[in-house]
């Protein structure tokens, strides 16, 4: 629902988005109420989050309210737009899920890919911390509540309300004035003793080290409230690779305790994490040689089943498409990406595979087309019709004619999985350039031109094409009888098998007058495997005859 629309006021000035209906959560922000919304520009969704000046936490808020408009740092939720009104504040943000919410879903909660969302949502959120101590900055409200999951599965960190600047001594204490809005379970003792001295002598981190610790019990263990924090150091739940770091966040003394961004470098649960080792190095491909990225794809191809499929659908597949338009990618990036694609539906594929195949087709390195070509048969069928038409198959067309025999070679296999979905035209276009590589000077060449052409026999018009000048049955009788006196032996079997297994689209006429004189001749061909296949095929054939004669008009005796 429009709500602006409903309210009967239209849009909010200077607020391109729609304000839609409330997001029902059991997590996120305890201030702000979040609302789906719409992007006028390009109907693009969004997050809303707005909040009425009627409540006491209106200064608050205002706090909150300017830092998401200024704070634009890595692992934060996304600010697209904030306006205020007479009587409420509206965030406009990318659009996201409360984690809390997030924790129950099952595209993120299933299997492993559940210990990888875990895993790499904390290392963004400590990340996210990291930046803002850097600028002696803290959060002060780090727990479930606070943290968002993006469509790719990202985790971002939001509610800025008691974002304060413990270096400025002019900076308002938000946490002193409006503690009561924290949840006590997450205070360190320093906040829940009002230590306000302790607490601007401590560094950055401090409070928020807190918060991670709570974050972390809470996301392996479950609820925190009413848990003593003698048994938050000694609970059994937390990975034994991160129990060290996990203890040390928990520090009485806010001096000693430890600094979050530690854990990324020195902390075995994130070191030597798989997934996160992979969202780093893609992030690196345009500085790795060619030998390391052609490495590290292959690696990825083994293990993206395993990752979150949204990290893989949004965040993954388009970095390395990315790396394909701008040459850091390569043929061995295309196999992750089709264990990617397979997952997709025909507008996700469309949108997010198509463009960086279409730019891999394009190449000009034999590599990336022998790999692509290897590989049609996995999606061909998953390329709209129109798309593989007008954007791939004039690039495709020119494996006919490559200097590589391979290519060549490659590229009339190719046809048994795209033809299907070629318009006719395009289809005769294939046929006359199979029936050109018969006389190729490659004897493997020939051979598979000629079982290609029996393979697509069915997709063939059956009417007189534009560039054979034949119908069908004409067309594949003349690719076969030619094949016939082939020097290679491969490719007379091959002709004499196609014109098995292409019986039904022959004509009586043609059989009579062509097919059984042309085969007849095999019947004494100098390779065994020749002859026996041409007695099978004019058994068939003069069979098939027969059944004319039988079946056809008879002429009374005068």
């Amino acid at each position: 629902m429009n709500f602006g629309k409903w309210l009967g006021i239209g849009g909010i000035k200077d607020f391109p988005y729609d304000v839609e209906d409330v997001v029902e959560s059991s997590g996120g922000s305890r201030l702000w109420t979040q609302r789906m919304g719409t992007r006028h520009e390009d109907k693009q969704k969004v997050s809303i989050f707005e909040y009425e000046k009627k409540g006491e936490a209106a200064e608050l808020v205002l706090n909150g309210w300017r830092k998401t408009k200024t704070l634009m740092l890595p692992g934060f939720l996304k600010c697209l737009d904030a306006v205020e009104t007479p009587t409420t504040y509206y965030v406009a943000t990318e659009l996201c899920t409360p984690l809390v919410d997030a924790l129950n879903d099952p595209q993120y909660t299933a299997a492993e890919a559940k210990d990888q969302f875990i895993a790499y949502g904390t290392y963004c959120t400590i990340q996210a911390l990291s930046h803002l101590h850097e600028r002696s900055l803290m959060h002060a409200n780090c727990n479930k509540h606070s943290i968002y999951v993006t469509k790719s599965g990202d985790w971002k960190l939001w509610n800025l309300e008691w974002v304060t600047n413990l270096a400025d001594t002019g900076s308002s204490p938000y946490f002193k004035i409006y503690g009561l809005h924290l949840d006590t379970m997450y205070k360190p003792p320093e906040l829940a003793q009002e230590n306000w001295a302790l607490v601007e002598k401590s560094p950055p981190h401090a409070v928020d080290a807190w918060g991670i610790a709570c974050l972390l019990y809470e996301i392996f263990i479950g609820p925190l409230d009413g848990v003593e924090v003698a048994k938050m150091k000694t609970a059994k739940g937390i990975p034994k690779s991160l129990m060290s770091a996990y203890t040390g966040l928990l520090a009485t003394q806010p001096k000693v305790r430890t600094n979050p961004s530690k854990l990324l470098n020195s902390c075995a649960y994130y070191t030597e994490n798989t997934f996160i080792s992979v969202q780093k190095e893609i992030d690196e491909l345009s500085l790795k040689d060619q030998a390391e990225r052609d490495s590290f794809f292959r690696r990825l191809a083994t293990l993206v089943s395993t990752f979150p499929p949204a990290n893989c659908k949004y965040t993954i597949l388009p970095k390395l498409t990315t790396a394909l338009q701008f040459g850091s990618g390569g043929a061995s990036a295309l196999e992750p990406i089709l264990k990617i694609g397979c997952k997709l539906n025909e507008e996700e594929y469309t949108s997010l595979v198509i463009p960086g195949m279409v730019q891999l087709f394009a190449s000009n390195e034999p590599i990336v087309r022998i790999k692509l070509l290897q590989s049609i048969g996995q999606f061909a069928a998953q390329i709209p019709k129109h798309i593989l038409c007008t954007k791939i198959w004039p690039y495709l067309v020119q494996g006919f004619v490559n200097k590589v025999p391979e290519i060549r070679e490659l590229t009339i296999k190719a046809m048994i999985a795209v033809v299907p979905s070629l318009t006719p035209a395009l289809i005769d276009t294939a046929v006359m350039n199979l029936l050109n590589l018969q006389g190729d000077v490659e004897g493997g060449i020939r051979t598979n031109a000629t079982i290609c052409l029996g393979m697509i026999a069915q997709h063939i018009p059956s009417g007189v094409g534009a560039s054979t000048g034949t119908n069908r049955n004409q067309t594949l009788h003349k690719a076969f009888s030619r094949m016939l006196r082939d020097r290679f032996s491969h490719a007379r079997v091959a002709a004499l098998g196609s014109y098995i297994a292409t019986a039904e689209y022959f004509e009586a006429n043609t059989i009579a007058l062509g097919v059984i004189p042309s085969v007849s001749a095999c019947l004494v061909d100098a390779e065994k495997e020749v002859r026996a296949k041409a007695f099978k095929a004019i058994h068939l054939f003069v069979g098939k005859v027969e059944a004319v004669h039988e079946n056809g008009p008879s002429t009374p005796v005068a």
